[in-house]
Formats: C-alpha cells, structure tokens, sequence
C-alpha cells in the first residue's frame, strides 16, 4: 500500500514530468500510481504545496448581462476571486494561471461553470452584485468545480452525487473565510468594514436549509445511479450541510481529490482506499459510510 506522503511525492514527479528511473527504488505499484498520475495531468492542479503562482486571471463579458459599466461591482468580484484563490491554496489547492470570464444574469435561476467557451466561464446568477455574500458563495462553488475539472479532467471520473455536496461545502467554507478575515480583505473593508455581519448572517440563511433527504434514503446500487443521473439541490441539501458540519474545522483537499477515489463502477467511491489515505477526516469517512448505507438498503 502507497502511503499519502509517497503519494504526493508521485503527484509531484508526474507533474514535472519525471522519469521512473530518476526515483530510485520505486515498486510496481508505485509505477503503476505514477503512470495514471502522468495521464490525470496532475500538472494542471499539482497538489502539493509550493509557492503561490500567478493563477485565475479576470476578464468580464463585453455583454454582461448584469453589471453595466458599474467599475465598482467588477473590481469586487475580482477581490472575491483573488480571495478565494488565497483561501484554497491555503488548503493546498493551486490553479495554473488560466484566464476566466465573468458574466451575471440576473434572472438565471442558478450560477454555473461553462467549460465549452474560451475562456472558461463563470456565469453569476446574482440580482445584485452589491450583495457581496451571494457573489462569495456562488464564486466559492464554481471555482471549487472548476478545480477538481482541471484536476481530473476525465469525466468518467465524475462522482455527480458526491461532487455538488463539496461544490456546496466549498461554498460555505468561503462564506466562513471572508468573514473571519474581513478586515483583510483589500478595498471592500474600506468600503464596509462592518459586511462581515452580513456575511455572517448569510451563512446562517444558508445552514437553515433542510432539504428532503432523498440522497440519505436511497436503496440500492441502482437508485443511486439514478440520483447520480439526475437529482435536485433539495435531494442532498440535508446531507450538504452535514458534511460541512462534520467538516468545517479540517481541510478541504481531501473532499476536492475525491475523483482520484473514482471506481471503475460508476458511479461509487473506492471507499476502502478513500477512507485509507484520510483516515482522521470526517468528510472523507462521512461520504464513504453513506455511500455503504444505500449500498447495503438495497441488499436489505
């Protein structure tokens, strides 16, 4: 069995493009780790630390659709974004410089991530952009999807039921970053030194949200196949908020690597491996455990 520190000494080797004999003494197993490492190109989100790179650069739709020529709302969603980027590689989730568009539509019912354009763009579904909080959260989600894309590109490594609770969490945990370090946020304290109250509050409305518990209630292998075909948000709102209850105080890397878990079954965890390599992590032991409830009400 590979360790998580031999891991990450692999994931960094494939990402520089490092040769098997350059490693010295390195089992078949391992050689094995590094080749599908090499072929994820693990290069495009390297996840062991390292010095902070220029990483997202803004752009702005010529058309946006929501903020005019307002200066003012465009520079803070480039604060938010460049905040966001310091939040995660502060988890140890790097993005390779890469530029992004921003549009907002103000009646579009949910923001979104559209991969298919160049560049990549992240489409706000905010009635105003002046609610700062709502811009944290819906940037914190689109920019956690866009890493573990950029991560493990394949989408047959998709694991859908899993991904939009971490979208989610990532959210939260935003919210909770930028209110715990307001008065560090370049510009916008200036701007409101008191927001982080109405961060705070924000947060609150979106712990208030229970769902149906649909996801919790499956049976079976193939009801949740089904659920990862397709589901609502209010299918796993409860079970969203209580990984980031259980998650809020540890690190988000393990839940944004969960594509590496990807079994050849689609569209389950290897759960045993998972659980493995993040032995001490709640979210990580929480997603694993629901995965063999559902598995196991099938057989019931």
């Amino acid at each position: 069995m590979i360790s998580e520190r031999r891991r990450n000494e692999l994931i960094e080797a494939a990402a520089r493009r490092r040769t098997v004999r350059s490693l010295g003494l390195i089992t078949e197993e391992e050689k094995d780790f590094l080749r599908a490492a090499k072929e994820l190109s693990f290069s495009r989100g390297l996840i062991c630390q390292r010095p902070k790179a220029p990483g997202l650069i803004v752009r702005f739709a010529d058309d946006p659709g929501g903020y005019g020529d307002n200066d003012a709302e465009k520079e803070a969603l480039k604060i938010i974004v460049g905040g966001i980027e310091h939040f995660f590689a502060g988890q140890g989730l790097f993005f390779e410089p890469e530029e992004v568009m921003i549009q907002n539509h103000r009646r579009a019912k949910y923001a979104r991530v559209c991969r298919n354009t160049s560049p990549v763009t992240f489409s706000l579904a905010i009635d105003d952009l002046g609610r700062w909080g709502v811009s944290m959260f819906q940037l914190g989600y689109l920019m956690m999807s866009l890493y573990m894309n950029r991560l493990v590109p394949d989408p047959r490594k998709r694991i859908s039921w899993t991904e939009q609770m971490i979208f989610y969490t990532a959210s939260l945990y935003t919210l909770h970053w930028f209110e715990k370090h307001w008065s560090e946020i370049p510009v916008l304290y200036p701007w409101d030194i008191e927001y982080d109250e109405a961060i705070r509050n924000y947060l609150l409305t979106c712990l208030k949200d229970e769902g149906n518990q649909r996801l919790s209630h499956l049976q079976g292998y193939d009801g949740l196949v089904k659920f990862d075909q397709k589901y609502e948000d209010k299918d796993c709102e409860h079970e969203m908020l209580q990984l980031y209850d259980l998650t809020k105080d540890f690190s988000l890397a393990p839940l944004a690597r969960i594509r590496l878990y990807a079994s050849k079954k689609r569209p389950l965890i290897l759960d045993t491996l998972y659980e493995q390599d993040y032995p001490d992590h709640p979210g990580v032991r929480y997603l694993c455990s629901l995965q063999r409830k559902i598995l196991a009400a099938g057989n019931a």
